[in-house]
């Protein structure tokens, strides 16, 4: 019958959860120091795909690892509830496109949707995570909707708004017109969401007040124009004031950019050079009218403004743009802003008013061109930022928004990154520090609806009261039932009270990375209970998601852990690159470019899967490309060579242990060992990849070396054999039972009949049966064999026709124990050594008679053998065999050899054909052959 990985590993897990191994193993390391693991909560919001898996197999094998090594690893589940992946889900499923018609529909009804909505997965998730054998609590799963978590959120904000870490302000901020809310920029560039975009840009010309002459200034946003306020030009370049000859209109831009504009210097004439300092304070005339009357309209200078393209003067609309925004605001310009929360423009702009700014461009374009002020205009390819939720193009947008300064706390930030150990390690020097290094003030509010309301209350004069605690809440709060519910739309309506004065909460909800930040503490509802269980928690050992999270929750969970506790979260961060698709694409169902990850486990099996990723690139942080060949050969040559292993043992299980071991033994007792010192030093520095590595070299080794070239002797009861095979199998499924866990407690129980393999210290290397040089030799010994059997496919030569000998050039010495491993693999019967410093072998290819009948009694027992197989005959089964044809001439003198081999009592020559239930015709070489086999009576 066909080995049927899935329904194998089903067994265990059947096995795990009667048994409640998990509860064992937490049971058995309670007492023992902890290793503290924090697990970034996922969205239940949809299916888990391959990055889940991923981040779920890392998140167990590591564990697995250190609770053999009887450390206590709690490992309790968390899901994230709120923000815009739930609110996208909810206004999809009510017919909602925008926040109008949430609040038409009430705030309170929305974020009970939403509430109904965040666990909708949570079912396929358990089912999932499961079955890729990620043990974890999942009834005790902590929420961030819940109000004991929101609360400790709560206790945070306040105390870092007591520190002066939060402040409101306006800022330029990435905004999603479709939303309606602000997005960080970590938020977009954590899984990339910026796409390569066409856009129509347009060079202007400004006409310059009192002269004759145009300012020219290019732009790829033109739905900006209308709010233009000045022009800013880089002090220390050079402009010029050119004429053009064909029609003698003068321009004004930076002098090495004239190129862009004309093909040849004949065109055109320089009048006047000068330093773009020099401009400063020059007015122009507006192109538009609707701001005419503020006191704006002039040259500013800015360090932003290079020469690498366009004219070398920027238009700048303070609105829209971060440089604007801040070079407008050192020079006390007003700040306009005439689009609105949807991103269309207000009835200010009176000729686009409703217009949605991205449908715009082109009609500005057209309306600047109808008054003469277009020079040129073109189309360009760039990136452009889109919302990671809703794929609606974004705006730059000058908001009112809360912040945490984080320029306050970034010289700290960088002293404590040095705290942390970073696997791979350059993440550490280079993207986790330049993210530090260029960190913004963090916007921490959001203007939507289903997330933890910012506890803020303002009064009518501007007086803030920050609320920290529900204790705190009721004390202000007037008639607060008992059922309290932290969230918008409840607050909302709480007024708070203080000597006489009636305060309001601001609308904002806060960030959700200041949720997820806040887990480390959130999660235990520090500080209101569990105070020593978070602060023997704390930091935590270990913590691992994939590249995006340098931007965001590894960021985030550092810069509050340094705000309120001033230390580090963790202290080693592992980061997986991302899986893409085999065609290198995001993995998409439109595209229908990767495998179902069910089907792949129940194709391959969750070890193959869980193998097949962690040694793969992806844990050194580098895109990786799913491949199902890829899998294929890790189920094939690590996992199903694992297995039949284990299968081979059970035919001997019975045998006895007496015996003196050989040369095979102790290479592979050697290599046993050296794999488990190995494997610990990896897992230690968390290296899967060359964990992976190590256990596929030894499974090899130990498939295709030692158990073929042990065969005779486990045929001929040989108890060292079976001996060295059981301690080698069990210190296998120990050292690999954190990657495979599968395969690696079928071979335990197989081996040991002890209880699980999980459930077993981590073993500690033999030392004293580790032989590097033993363990060289054998490589070289496999090295003269694999050029040998190289040679006989050159030549034609299979590997069961003898062959009288072999000279092998080396500086090699080689006891007769391993002279006699060649001679067996390679099948020859003499093996000479000639000196030489480069290693090559040469076979004598001329078969005697003796040879050439030996060849062809292997080769009639191969088939013998594929005969039994294909009969169902298992190894103590006894057969009678009768021959025919021309081959009984060529084997005289073997037939004992192929009545041992095949397990025959009786070799018959000349009897009648019937009675035997099995018989095959062929040719070997050109003499006919016809077996006919009769499996004899059980004795």
């Amino acid at each position: 019958m066909a080995f049927n990985v899935d329904e194998k590993e089903r067994e265990i897990l059947e096995f795990w959860e009667k048994d409640k191994t998990f509860e064992k193993s937490l049971k058995k390391t309670e007492k023992g120091k902890k290793y503290v693991f924090y697990d970034g909560p996922p969205f239940a919001s949809g299916l888990p795909h391959y990055g889940h898996i991923l981040a779920s197999v890392i998140k167990d094998a590591i564990p697995r690892f250190w609770t053999m090594n009887g450390r206590y690893v709690r490992r309790v589940w968390g899901w994230d509830c709120h923000g815009l992946p739930i609110e996208t889900i909810a206004e999809k499923d009510l017919g909602i496109n925008s926040k109008d018609e949430i609040e038409r529909k009430g705030v309170s009804e929305f974020n009970k949707f939403c509430r109904s909505k965040v666990l909708t997965y949570a079912a396929e998730w358990e089912k999932t995570v499961k079955r890729i054998a990620r043990w974890v609590d999942f009834k005790n799963s902590y929420k961030t909707m819940d109000n004991s978590y929101i609360e400790s959120v709560w206790w945070a904000f306040k105390k870092l708004y007591e520190k002066g870490f939060i402040y409101e302000g306006e800022r330029i901020l990435m905004y999603c017109p479709r939303c309606s809310t602000p997005l960080s920029k970590s938020e977009i560039a954590m899984d990339n969401s910026y796409r390569n975009v066409k856009d129509i840009t347009v060079t202007v010309k400004f006409k310059l007040k009192g002269k004759d002459a145009y300012a020219l200034a290019w732009t790829t946003t033109p739905w900006t124009l209308p709010s233009n306020l000045a022009l800013s030009v880089n002090p220390n370049i050079e402009y010029a004031y050119i004429k053009d000859k064909s029609d003698g209109t003068v321009y004004l831009l930076a002098r090495e950019l004239i190129g862009n504009f004309f093909r040849s210097e004949d065109e055109y004439e320089i009048i006047e050079t000068l330093s773009g300092r020099k401009l400063e304070g020059l007015e122009y005339e507006p192109i538009f009218p609707y701001f005419s009357d503020k006191n704006a309209f002039k040259f500013l200078l800015a360090d932003f403004v290079t020469a690498e393209e366009g004219t070398g003067i920027v238009h700048t609309a303070p609105a829209f743009g971060e440089d604007d925004f801040e070079v407008c605001k050192k020079y006390n310009l007003p700040m306009v802003q005439p689009v609105d929360e949807k991103g269309r423009f207000t009835e200010e702009v009176k000729d686009f008013s409703g217009e949605f700014v991205h449908e715009a461009n082109e009609k500005i374009v057209d309306f600047l061109k109808s008054k003469g002020l277009v020079v040129k205009v073109r189309q360009v390819s760039h990136e452009y930022p889109f919302c990671y939720r809703c794929e609606t193009k974004l705006i730059y947008k000058a908001l009112p928004a809360w912040f945490v300064n984080i320029q306050k706390i970034k010289k700290r930030l960088l002293e404590l990154n040095k705290k942390i150990n970073w696997y791979p390690s350059f993440l550490k020097e280079g993207r986790f520090k330049k993210n530090i290094e260029l960190a913004p003030d963090w916007n921490i509010s959001r203007n939507r609806y289903w997330a933890a309301a910012i506890p803020i209350w303002k009064s009518e004069d501007g007086e803030i009261l920050v609320i920290g605690s529900i204790n705190e809440l009721r004390s202000y709060a007037k008639n607060l039932g008992e059922e309290i519910d932290l969230h918008k739309d409840f607050l909302d309506k709480v007024i708070l009270e203080k000597d006489g004065k009636k305060f309001k909460r601001v609308p904002e909800v806060l960030d959700c990375w200041f949720e997820s930040g806040s887990m480390p503490f959130a999660q235990y509802h520090y500080p209101f209970e569990n105070k020593k269980e978070f602060e023997e928690s704390f930091p935590a050992q270990y913590v691992a998601e994939y590249i995006g999270q340098t931007r965001a929750w590894f960021y985030y969970m550092l810069v509050l852990s340094a705000i309120l506790f001033d230390e580090i979260p963790f202290e080693n961060v592992q980061t997986t690159g991302t899986i893409l698709a085999d065609d290198g694409r995001k993995m998409s169902k439109s595209f229908g470019n990767f495998p179902d990850p069910s089907d792949v486990i129940k194709k391959y099996g969750v070890d193959a899967l869980r193998f097949y990723l962690l040694g793969s690139p992806v844990m050194n942080a580098e895109n990786f490309r799913f491949s199902e060949k890829g899998l294929i050969e890790i189920y094939r040559k690590v996992i199903l060579l694992a297995y039949n292993v284990n299968n081979f043992y059970s035919e001997y299980k019975n045998l006895g242990e007496e015996g003196e071991k050989n040369v095979l033994d102790r290479w592979i007792l050697s290599r046993a060992n050296t794999l488990t010192k190995n494997i610990g030093d990896f897992m230690r520095s968390y290296d899967t990849i060359r964990s992976c590595t190590e256990i596929w070299k030894f499974i090899d080794d130990l498939s295709t070396w030692y158990v073929r070239n042990s065969r005779e002797r486990f045929n001929n009861g040989d108890g060292a054999a079976k001996a060295t095979l059981r301690q080698v199998l069990e210190l296998f499924s120990k050292v690999s039972a954190p990657i495979i866990p599968y395969v690696s407690e079928v071979i335990f129980q197989n081996v040991s009949g002890k209880e699980s393999v999980h459930l077993q210290d981590w073993p500690n290397a033999d030392d004293s049966l580790i032989d590097k040089e033993l363990e060289k030799k054998m490589s070289s010994v496999r090295e003269i064999v694999s050029l040998a059997l190289r040679e006989r496919d050159d030549k034609k030569i299979g590997i069961r026709w003898p062959l009288p000998k072999i000279l092998v050039k080396s500086n090699l010495e080689l006891k007769e124990e391993f002279i006699e491993i060649i001679k067996s693999e390679v099948n020859v019967k003499e093996v000479i050594f000639e000196k030489s410093e480069e290693l090559s072998v040469e076979l004598d290819t001329v078969l005697s008679p003796e040879l050439e009948a030996e060849g062809f009694a292997r080769e009639l027992a191969r088939k013998v053998q594929a005969a039994r197989k294909k009969m169902g005959l298992v190894k103590s089964d006894k057969i009678t065999l009768l021959l025919k044809g021309d081959v009984l001439e060529k084997i005289k003198g073997f037939e004992e050899f192929i009545l041992k081999r095949v397990g025959a009592t009786n070799l018959l020559k000349d009897v009648a054909e019937e009675g035997f239930e099995y018989n095959e015709s062929g040719k070997i070489k050109s003499c006919t052959f016809e077996i006919f086999i009769r499996k004899n009576p059980q004795a």
